[in-house]
Parts: structure tokens; sequence; C-alpha cells
């Protein structure tokens, strides 16, 4: 994984030394000097006299005008939040579920705020004590429920040696509260209520929405440093108290049978013991669970009015975790930070909307750290955010995602929505037939495929006539570090960006499979930004039905960028992509080594093309298209690779070995564009071999 990594640096700025790494770097330099441009020139300025450009619009992430202007650094990008996200190669059992767990802190805090993550305060002394530590909690709330000689009798059933790391567990929530309230102070009662109020709807984003005055009136007030502080502090708390105990019930018999539930102002606390268990909840405030094949019903792992912070641990066995209709429930942060983490087992995850891993002015996180597991829900969640992180997380095993929409990494206004699984040859899948996922049809394909907005995708609130409230997306992205994958979805998927949203896909390696429609695999539309990295592994990324905007592919004012590693690869579609821009746009694909096979429709779209528009050629009122130019490039590194199309003209420009600037690529009306199909180092050098001429030391 290091290596591409490393390469896509190199290849957007930095110096590194490696034969592949340069071939890349000279022949992207050197498609650059074909067209008379330099990486100065790439990218998109808006100016001010640009009367049709959304200038006005809000909540825009503090880094998009940077990687807007100069798109080759999605790259770097994507590498900086992968490094975050990595885990040490000895990190094992708890210590890596605690690694993991920060990983996804450090990452929401660099997209969020673009800065390191603040260092925890040191866990307060031993000599916690767990009775006082309760009372405390209570008296956070508007109303005091705990009876202390009930307490008192509770305490008495827990083995001694829990109560020490409970204890530190709850006084870390409770300055995970005081950050908290720090975030949402300025926001008044009766948008809080509100903002609870909304799993009758499909998307945050409908423009009927009751709720996006309420949304915008607290945006305007909220303070996103605060709640990822209040998360940092809940979550290695957490991390802290699932190494301690797995360290001491190595120590201790877990032979003494106990269940403990008590009531607090903030919500109930539930300690349990390795009994299979039935639970019906109702926002919980902790829920430890030592072990068992457990059921967990209701809403649980979630923030509500009366509870700003919220943990479900549970340490072993294969568990259910089943939602009501109504309600947040599995890792949903809602003006607060709430965790779901299980650590063994194969696990059942089934819920409706909002869910899953799901944050609003807050964090929520469902993190699942081994055993093969099924995560299935309707609409927002596995990693879906407006105004804080939302984040899903898989460890080991081979998992399944099923979502209709608007998940497996989605980040909406001022937000990340982060999927990341760590191994296994998973399935991610986000619904494409309108039949099984009723109001999410897309007019893009007839109504006959969905609009997805899902496996990395950044999605803003678009202006339309009759709706005022235009709001910048933030970044969706999806992360999967080994195994062979497969990716199905809809529309908007896939490394999609739109309306100055930012999509992300990276996979390490694995044999793995692309499959969806439209506006996908690196595609971005409407002053947005989409970036798909594949690592290695032998690929294949096919469009159906529709099939296209796709692998490149940018449309008005967009930055597209698509690089495939090691690999023989195939790719297959009917037309608009492969490094194609139109309306404005800058797009690039890269293929750095293999065998590959394109599959496509006619040539006039595809391997390095843009468009040309009436309003490129004379100054109207569109000023913008008029003033800007757009860069389409081509680039596959080496290797024997197949072209099957059927060009309009019949005229075969497209081959193994050759490159193919057209008379109009080179400037015209602010036009650049290039394909190159280079032999590569290996393949020049194999061929000498062959020929006697080449002589190794």
């Amino acid at each position: 994984m290091r290596r591409l990594l490393f390469l896509l640096v190199f290849i957007f700025g930095f110096v590194l030394t490696s034969s592949s790494q340069l071939i890349g770097d000279q022949l992207l330099d050197e498609a650059l000097q074909c067209i008379g441009r330099n990486r100065s020139e790439l990218g998109i300025r808006p100016k001010e006299s640009w009367s049709r450009f959304p200038h006005e619009v809000m909540f825009k992430p503090v880094y998009f005008d940077s990687l807007y202007a100069n798109p080759l650094q999605l790259g770097d990008y994507t590498t900086q939040l992968n490094n975050r996200l990595k885990c040490k190669p000895d990190d094992r059992g708890t210590n890596r579920s605690a690694s993991v767990l920060r990983s996804l802190l450090s990452a929401t805090f660099y997209t969020l705020l673009s800065d390191s993550i603040g260092a925890s305060q040191q866990m307060r002394s031993s000599s916690a004590n767990l009775f006082r530590e309760i009372k405390k909690i209570d008296r956070l709330g508007n109303d005091r429920l705990i009876s202390s000689e009930k307490l008192r009798n509770d305490l008495s059933n827990l083995p001694q040696w829990l109560h020490d790391p409970l204890a530190k567990l709850l006084c870390e929530f409770r300055r995970s509260i005081k950050y908290n309230r720090l975030s949402t102070n300025g926001i008044p009662i009766d948008v809080k209520n509100e903002l609870f109020n909304f799993t009758g709807i499909q998307t945050l984003y409908d423009s009927d929405s009751l709720h996006s005055l309420a949304i915008e009136k607290a945006a305007k007030k909220f303070n996103p440093y605060f709640v990822c502080k209040s998360a940092v502090c809940m979550v290695d708390a957490c991390s802290l108290f699932i190494q301690t105990v797995d360290s001491l019930s190595a120590l201790h018999s877990f032979s003494q049978a106990f269940h403990v539930e008590i009531q607090t102002s903030l919500g109930t606390i539930i300690i349990s013991d390795r009994s299979d268990r039935q639970y019906d909840l109702v926002n919980p405030l902790l829920v430890i669970d030592i072990g068992g094949n457990d059921t967990y019903r209701g809403t649980f792992a979630a923030t509500s009015p009366t509870t700003p912070v919220a943990a479900l641990i549970d340490f072993d066995g294969n568990d259910r975790y089943l939602s009501s209709e109504a309600g947040l429930s599995q890792g949903v942060g809602v003006l607060g930070a709430s965790l779901l983490a299980d650590l063994h087992g194969d696990d059942n995850y089934l819920a409706k909307n909002y869910a899953q891993g799901f944050g609003l002015f807050g964090v929520g996180i469902l993190y699942d750290a081994g055993g093969t597991d099924s995560c299935v829900m309707q609409n927002s969640g596995q990693g879906c955010a407006y105004f804080g992180a939302g984040i899903c997380a898989g460890g080991a095993g081979n998992d399944y995602y099923y979502i209709y929409g608007d998940g497996q990494g989605m980040g909406g206004s001022s937000a990340l929505g982060l999927m990341v699984d760590y191994s296994g040859n998973d399935v991610f899948v986000a619904e494409s037939n309108p039949a099984k996922s009723p109001g999410r049809a897309d007019y893009h394909s007839d109504g006959k495929v969905n609009f997805c907005f899902a496996q990395g995708a950044g999605q803003g609130r678009r202006e339309v006539p009759g709706c005022k409230l235009s709001w910048a997306g933030g970044t969706g992205a999806l992360v999967d570090f080994e195994g062979n994958d497969t990716y199905k979805a809809g529309n908007f998927s896939q490394a999609s960006g739109y309306w100055f949203g930012t999509g992300v896909l990276f996979d390490a390696q694995g044999n793995d499979l692309f499959e969806s429609c439209y506006f996908s695999q690196a595609s971005a539309a409407h002053f947005a930004q989409a970036v798909l990295v594949d690592d290695s592994g032998d690929d294949r990324y096919f469009l159906d039905k529709t099939s296209g905007a796709a692998l490149s592919f940018g449309w008005d004012f967009s930055n597209a960028l698509f690089v495939d590693g090691k690999g023989n690869d195939r790719y297959r579609l009917k037309m608009f992509g492969i490094a194609n821009s139109m309306v404005r746009s800058n797009t690039f694909f890269i293929e750095m080594e293999g065998n590959d096979y394109y599959d496509v429709g006619e040539i006039d779209g595809f391997f390095g093309r843009c468009d040309l528009l009436e309003t490129y050629k004379n100054k109207t009122d569109a000023t913008a298209q008029y003033e800007s130019a757009q860069h389409a490039i081509f680039i596959d590194a080496g290797g024997e690779d197949v072209y099957l199309l059927n060009p309009k003209d019949g005229q075969f420009r497209v081959k193994n070995n050759t490159r193919w600037p057209q008379p109009d690529s080179l400037g015209l009306y602010n036009n650049y564009f290039i394909g190159i199909d280079s032999e590569g180092k290996v393949e020049k050098e194999q061929k000498l071999k062959t020929e006697g001429i080449f002589k190794s030391n």
C-alpha cells in the first residue's frame, strides 16, 4: 500500500526516486508539455467577475479551495487521510481496537479541522471511586434518580476488579459531556429538540424538509472543535477500558454472575456478564456486556435530548442489533458523541434510517473489530454525516454492508462520512433498483436507477428554484485496506462529488469488482471533486445501463482523479469517461502497470477528451465558461493494453504504445487534452533482452 501512496505524492509534486514513480511523473510532465501547460495552470480559481458562479455557498470546507485550484493534490489529500487510518503492523487484539478507534478520530480531526488530533488528558488516578463517579454523573442531568442505598447494593453485585476501570471510564464521560456542552451551548433548546425529530424523512437534503431551517440555525452556532474533543475523551476512555478489562479478565474469573442496571438522569448504566441476554433499550448512557450471544433491541449507542454521550461495548459473542423503525441507534451522535464497539463474534446489524455510524452536529461511530458480520439498513448511515462525523468501521472478517443510499462514506455539509474496512473479502451494496428502495429514482437514468450518494460521496445541497438554502458538501470516503472486495451501487457513487463536495474511494489491495451506472468511479458534478485510488490487484470497473459519466469524469467546473497501480484491469462503459472533461472541468486518469482492457463506446468521449460549447468561443453572460480552461489527461504507463472501441469517423487513433493529441487539444478555446499509452520501463527492458541488445550486469 505504501508504494502507491508514495507514488501519488511524487506524481503530485514531491521528490521520490523509484523507477515506476519516475515513469509516472515523466509521463505526466510529457503530457503537459505536449499540450503546452504546466501544473500551476491546472485547476479552478473562481473570479469575482464570474456572475453565474455560485460564490455565496455556505459551509464550504476549509480545504476545498486549495484542492479546487490544484486538483493533482487530491492524491496527497487521499494519502494523508489513509495515513491517519492505518494501524501499526504489530497491533493485535484490544491494542488494535484501541489503535483503530484513535485512528478514526485522527481522520476526523484532519478532515473537519485540518488539524492533528488533540491528546486526551491523563486519566484520573486509580483511587477513583465508582460510587462517587456515578453520583456525579447523575447530578449532570435535570433530575436526580439514584438512591444511594440501591446504588451501593447494585455495585456490590459487580466483581470488585471492574470497579476501578468503570470509575475511570465514567470520569472521562463527564469530561466528554463538558466539551459537548461547549460545542452546542449557543443552539436554542427548540432547535435542539427539532434536530432529534427527523427520523421519518429519507434525507436531510430534501428541499421541502421542515428541518432545514433548524439545521441552518444550529450550524451558525455549532463549534465542531469541541464536539471532536468530546468524542476524543469518550472514545479514548472506552479504548482504555477495553484494554484494561481484556487484560484483567485473564487474571480474574467471570464465574460470578452479575447483571446491574443503574438509572441516572442521563440514561441507564448497564453492566452484564457472559450470559446470553435479550435487551430492550431506550437510550442508555452506557452498556457493557462481557460476552454471550446477545440480542439488542430499541434505541442504543445513540445520543438523545437527555443523553449527550452514549456507548455500548460488547466484548464477545454472536450478537444481533435490531433497531426500531423510529429512533436513532447503533452509533449515532446528534448534538453529541456515541460509540458502538463489538470486539468479537459474527454479528448482525439491522436498522432503518440514521443508524450504524451517523453524525449530525456530533460524532457517531460503529466499530466491529472481527467476525463475519452483516450490516443492513435503509437511508443515511454506515458512515454518513452532516455537520460532524459519521463513521462505520470493520476489522477482520468477510463483511456485508447494504444500504439504500446516503451512506457507506457520505459526507454532507461541514462533515466527514467515513467507512473503513481493514481486512477480509467484503461486499458493499448501495441499492440501485428503484423498486427496492422507493423515492430514489434518478432522472439521469430515466428513473431506472437510483441516485445513491454512497461509497465515497461528498454531497452538498444545491441551490435550486424555490430553495435558497445552498450548502457546500463535505468529504465522503470509503477506505478498504485488504481483501478481494465487491462494490455495487447506483448513480452518484464510488468516489463521487456533488455541489462543492469531495468523494474519495481508496482500495489498497486485492482483486476487486466495481459495478455502478452513472456519475461514479471518480466522477464529479457542479463545482465538486472526486478521487479513486486502487493500489494493486486485477480489478474490474464495470458501468451498466446508462453506463457513463465515470472513471475520471468532470461536469460543470469539477475535478476528478483516477489512479490504478499494479494489476491487469478491465474497464467497461459506453459514454463520457476515462479522462473526459465537460463544462470547464479537469480530469486525470493514470494507469500505472499491467495488461489492461478497455471496452468502451464511441471514441469521442474517452481517453483524454474535452467538450466544446459555444460559450467557450464567444464572451456572453457565461463569462466563467469563456475565461476558464479545462484539461483532460489519460496515461497508461505500461503493459500490453487492448482498446475495444468504435470511432465515429473510423480513424483508430487510440491504441497500445502510442499517444493521441488531437488538433483541437492544444489550447483551442482553452481546451487542453491528450492520451498516452506507454510501454513502460519493464516492457522496454524485456523487449531489449528478447532482441539480444540488452546486456544485464
